[in-house]
């Protein structure tokens, strides 16, 4: 588990990198409305882990890294996913790479 909770920190501090705003708290608008970097941050977790969303979603441990105390619902991840681009996240992910050594 400490090993997933380390990939949370690092695609959380990923995402807070990329955005205008990496201050704004992670879900400012309430159960429906999150951050650019924790919808950026649970996409970059997600596709490191190679699971489905499903299966990442559901842990508390990870979802305080990202300072949410449950996960937003699985067609919220879905519609995230569709609209950034994967052109930007592989760019983040050769960044993780690129860190991680």
């Amino acid at each position: 588990m400490a090993s997933l909770r380390r990939l949370a920190r690092m695609c959380r501090d990923l995402a807070k990198q990329h955005v205008d705003n990496p201050d704004v708290p992670a879900a400012p608008d309430g159960a429906d409305g999150y951050a650019e970097w924790v919808q950026i941050a649970l996409i970059l977790y997600r596709v490191e882990l190679e699971k489905s969303l499903r299966e990442t979603e559901e842990m508390p441990d990870i979802l305080a890294v990202f300072y949410l105390d449950e996960a937003p619902n699985y067609s919220s991840l879905c519609r995230w996913e569709q609209e950034y681009r994967m052109r930007e996240l592989r760019r983040l992910l050769r960044a993780s790479a690129e860190q991680a050594g």
